[in-house]
């Protein structure tokens, strides 16, 4: 997840996976809570659910700032010799 963006659809069936998940151990499938109570904050007695599709785009952003910030590191430095070696040229 961290280093290539996801499709919405890959997205929206990891969200239904979750959600599903949750419902079979809580064995509650009659009751049903609203996705805003879902995905409030721990701290705020909800269950913390996080929308898969942001948590992708911050994790990939991390990767892109970790080769923006590391150009010395050897993984950076064969990242850029894989896949820019025309650029660099």
């Amino acid at each position: 997840m961290g280093v290539e963006l996801l499709l919405k659809a890959t997205c929206r069936e990891m969200k239904g996976i979750m959600r599903n998940f949750y419902w079979v151990v809580q064995e509650v499938r009659h009751m049903f809570l609203e996705a805003s109570h879902l995905k409030q904050l721990k701290a705020l007695g909800s269950l913390g659910f996080r929308h898969v599709k942001e948590v992708n785009e911050s994790l990939f952003l991390k990767f892109g700032w970790r080769i923006i910030n590391n150009q010395g590191a050897l993984w950076v430095q064969t990242l850029k010799a894989k896949y820019f070696a025309r650029v660099l040229r």
